[in-house]
């Protein structure tokens, strides 16, 4: 099932988020995620237990995802899949957004089942590699 985060949920969004950042606490504080009208986190739940969340942002008629993550033991199921399917479906907006590091092989495959395109590259954004900007407007 996947529905709105709300704030009993933040504790287990911030331990998926460390998998996706190591300062993710640091960086999104989701109480105040939660309190702004342009900001969503979905969250994917199965039996009561949290496996996966996305978090957009709306900025006029551009949808930015922010954080995807996934539980490791539930990787590889389709929830990253349905959590963008989701948004895609219920979010009525032309334009959808995101960065993704070039080294993030699986994530840029998935992004690109879902017709996003590359657009722009920033080169060293993260320690690691370069952000691959992708986008994908509404079919």
């Amino acid at each position: 099932m996947i529905r709105e985060c709300n704030i009993d949920d933040i504790d287990l969004i911030n331990q998926l988020g460390l998998l996706v950042n190591k300062n993710f606490i640091s960086v999104y504080n989701i109480k105040d995620i939660l309190d702004r009208d342009y900001e969503c986190i979905y969250i994917y739940e199965e039996n009561n237990t949290i496996l996966g969340f996305i978090h957009i942002e709306k900025h006029f008629e551009v949808i930015d995802l922010i954080n995807i993550a996934v539980s490791e033991s539930s990787r590889r199921k389709g929830i990253a899949s349905k959590l963008i399917q989701y948004v895609l479906d219920t979010i009525d907006h032309e334009n959808f957004l995101l960065e993704v590091n070039s080294n993030n092989d699986s994530a840029i495959e998935l992004y690109r089942k879902f017709n996003f395109k590359e657009i722009n590259i920033r080169k060293k954004y993260y320690d690691d590699g370069d952000a691959i900007v992708m986008e994908r407007r509404k079919l």
